[in-house]
């Protein structure tokens, strides 16, 4: 099913987890890896041996969802507007909004719908870096996931709170960028607490072990942490259902469910031979069954410095997954 998303000179990822379980239900890296042609493949300068649903990326925008989250739990007024006028200057650095687009009056919801870095810094600003830092963490941000023996996710890196005194890092950390980096599998699992009513559950590969007479002995039940209020997970849901039918991610959004979603676009300092910054495109969300329910959880990550394709194939999973269901 991924394959058929993201696939030939693409580089990227997709992870698919069971909203209830946590259970990793798909993961697809890609260029893949060519088993008929494996030489080929140690040659080829876009590494398809990496695992890339398990390597750190800076997350962009996605991002902000770990602030807002942090911010509807420590009580802030949700409604306060800011005005956008497509850029806000810190500590004498002028940062835009995408495409410097000044998006007017906003509040929490439709700062999040459109994506505005001007809001996202300025609340940055008010809840300090301590308390967003607190719900990273909670959500699995600087840790790895254990997979099974030597497999696990990478860390990826948060800033430490003395470093994000500084005005410049703290604006950039609000919305993704700076040192922060997460893997897509670790980004599905922070997401999947919203989806879950703010439970954390450690994604689940292995199910269980089989001995020799082929009983199967499952793996300790994943319980899950709670981590923000029932109602803030609902909240970010209903901000992140209104991104998908009206904001950022519409032209994503799969047509035969109700789905919600974050978008992301991260700049690395990469550039490949054309001199065009590579970049990470995010979409991460969940998708509903028919009673509107969250279902799965579905990242998509694509690095590239052209065409993205990102919001065709989270389009395409999404929609064959609730044909498949």
């Amino acid at each position: 099913m991924c394959g058929k998303c993201l696939r030939g000179n693409q580089k990227g990822a997709a992870v698919i987890l069971d909203c209830k379980t946590g259970e990793i239900l798909a993961s697809a890296s890609f260029p893949a890896v060519d088993p008929n042609d494996l030489a080929a493949c140690i040659e080829n300068e876009d590494a398809p041996f990496v695992n890339r649903a398990l390597c750190a990326y800076a997350p962009g925008s996605v991002f902000k969802l770990i602030c807002a989250a942090s911010a509807l739990e420590c009580g802030i007024d949700y409604k306060e507007v800011y005005t956008c006028t497509g850029s806000i200057v810190v500590d004498g650095l002028t940062i835009t909004c995408y495409g410097g687009k000044a998006h007017g009056e906003v509040n929490l919801h439709t700062a999040l719908r459109s994506s505005c870095n001007g809001y996202f810094i300025q609340l940055a600003q008010k809840l300090g870096a301590e308390k967003i830092l607190s719900m990273a963490e909670k959500l699995g941000f600087g840790t790895p996931v254990p997979l099974a023996d030597n497999l696990e996710t990478a860390a990826g890196s948060l800033s430490n709170a003395q470093a994000l005194k500084n005005a410049r890092a703290l604006a950039l950390f609000s919305f993704g960028q700076g040192e922060t980096t997460v893997s897509p599998l670790n980004l599905a699992a922070a997401v999947n607490a919203i989806a879950a009513d703010g439970i954390y559950m450690t994604p689940r590969l292995v199910y269980g072990t089989v001995d020799t007479n082929l009983s199967v002995q499952e793996t300790e039940e994943n319980t899950g942490e709670k981590v923000m209020e029932p109602t803030t997970a609902a909240r970010l849901r209903a901000y992140m259902e209104s991104t998908a039918r009206f904001g950022t991610a519409r032209i994503g959004a799969p047509q035969n469910c109700v789905s919600g979603i974050k978008t992301g676009t991260a700049q690395t300092g990469v550039y490949d031979e054309n001199g065009e910054e590579i970049e990470n495109y995010w979409y991460a969300g969940y998708i509903c069954n028919a009673q509107e329910e969250p279902l799965y959880t579905l990242v998509v990550l694509e690095e590239t410095a052209g065409e993205m394709h990102v919001p065709q194939a989270f389009r395409k999973i999404g929609e064959a997954l609730v044909d498949f269901n």
